[in-house]
Protein backbone atom coordinates (compact mmCIF):
# COMPACT_ATOMS: atom_id res chain seq x y z
CA UNK A 1 0.00 0.00 0.00
CA UNK A 2 1.43 3.37 -0.97
CA UNK A 3 1.39 6.52 1.16
CA UNK A 4 -1.51 8.01 -0.82
CA UNK A 5 -3.64 4.94 -0.11
CA UNK A 6 -2.69 4.97 3.56
CA UNK A 7 -3.56 8.66 3.79
CA UNK A 8 -6.92 8.09 2.07
CA UNK A 9 -7.78 5.26 4.46
CA UNK A 10 -6.81 7.38 7.48
CA UNK A 11 -8.99 10.19 6.13
CA UNK A 12 -12.00 7.91 5.73
CA UNK A 13 -11.54 6.50 9.24
CA UNK A 14 -11.16 10.02 10.68
CA UNK A 15 -14.43 11.13 9.10
CA UNK A 16 -16.19 7.95 10.23
CA UNK A 17 -14.98 8.35 13.82
CA UNK A 18 -16.05 12.02 13.80
CA UNK A 19 -19.54 11.01 12.70
CA UNK A 20 -19.64 8.38 15.46
CA UNK A 21 -18.52 11.02 17.97
CA UNK A 22 -21.33 13.28 16.72
CA UNK A 23 -23.96 10.63 17.46
CA UNK A 24 -24.17 7.95 14.77
CA UNK A 25 -24.40 4.66 16.60
CA UNK A 26 -21.54 2.39 15.52
CA UNK A 27 -23.87 -0.63 15.68
CA UNK A 28 -26.27 1.03 13.24
CA UNK A 29 -23.91 0.32 10.33
CA UNK A 30 -22.31 -2.91 9.18
CA UNK A 31 -19.19 -3.12 7.07
CA UNK A 32 -18.44 -5.55 4.27
CA UNK A 33 -15.53 -7.96 4.20
CA UNK A 34 -12.88 -7.73 1.50
CA UNK A 35 -14.28 -10.96 0.04
CA UNK A 36 -17.77 -9.42 -0.15
CA UNK A 37 -16.37 -6.29 -1.77
CA UNK A 38 -14.42 -8.34 -4.31
CA UNK A 39 -17.52 -10.42 -5.08
CA UNK A 40 -19.67 -7.31 -5.60
CA UNK A 41 -17.06 -5.73 -7.86
CA UNK A 42 -16.64 -8.94 -9.87
CA UNK A 43 -20.42 -9.23 -10.26
CA UNK A 44 -20.35 -5.79 -11.87
CA UNK A 45 -17.43 -6.62 -14.12
CA UNK A 46 -14.91 -4.69 -12.02
CA UNK A 47 -11.55 -5.92 -10.89
CA UNK A 48 -10.72 -3.41 -8.19
CA UNK A 49 -11.58 -0.21 -6.40
CA UNK A 50 -9.53 2.63 -4.94
CA UNK A 51 -8.42 2.11 -1.35
CA UNK A 52 -10.68 4.91 -0.06
CA UNK A 53 -13.75 3.33 -1.65
CA UNK A 54 -12.80 -0.07 -0.22
CA UNK A 55 -12.42 1.49 3.23
CA UNK A 56 -15.88 3.07 3.07
CA UNK A 57 -17.29 -0.32 2.10
CA UNK A 58 -15.39 -1.98 4.95
CA UNK A 59 -17.09 0.43 7.34
CA UNK A 60 -20.64 0.66 5.93
CA UNK A 61 -20.82 -1.50 2.80
CA UNK A 62 -23.11 -4.23 4.09
CA UNK A 63 -25.63 -2.03 5.85
CA UNK A 64 -25.03 1.72 5.74
CA UNK A 65 -27.89 2.70 8.04
CA UNK A 66 -28.20 6.48 8.08
CA UNK A 67 -24.74 6.87 6.52
CA UNK A 68 -26.34 6.68 3.08
CA UNK A 69 -29.71 8.33 3.49
CA UNK A 70 -32.54 6.52 1.80
CA UNK A 71 -30.75 3.18 1.59
CA UNK A 72 -31.95 1.65 4.85
CA UNK A 73 -34.95 -0.12 3.35
CA UNK A 74 -32.96 -2.22 0.89
CA UNK A 75 -31.50 -5.59 1.75
CA UNK A 76 -27.84 -5.52 2.79
CA UNK A 77 -26.80 -7.58 -0.25
CA UNK A 78 -28.46 -5.06 -2.53
CA UNK A 79 -26.69 -2.22 -0.73
CA UNK A 80 -23.35 -3.92 -1.25
CA UNK A 81 -24.12 -4.60 -4.91
CA UNK A 82 -25.12 -0.98 -5.46
CA UNK A 83 -21.97 0.23 -3.70
CA UNK A 84 -19.96 -1.97 -6.06
CA UNK A 85 -21.75 -0.40 -9.01
CA UNK A 86 -21.11 3.11 -7.72
CA UNK A 87 -17.46 2.33 -7.03
CA UNK A 88 -17.03 0.94 -10.53
CA UNK A 89 -18.79 3.85 -12.17
CA UNK A 90 -16.96 6.46 -10.12
CA UNK A 91 -13.55 4.99 -10.73
CA UNK A 92 -13.90 3.57 -14.22
CA UNK A 93 -12.21 0.35 -13.12
CA UNK A 94 -14.44 -2.04 -15.04
CA UNK A 95 -13.67 -3.48 -18.41
CA UNK A 96 -16.63 -4.03 -20.74
CA UNK A 97 -18.05 -7.50 -20.46
CA UNK A 98 -17.61 -9.64 -23.54
CA UNK A 99 -20.26 -12.23 -24.23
Amino acid sequence: MDSTSSEAIRGIRTVFEAVIADGLRRESVVGATDAEIDTALAAQGGSGAPSAVREVLRLVGRSPGLWLAGSGSRRADDDLRHEGERARDACHVAEPRHR
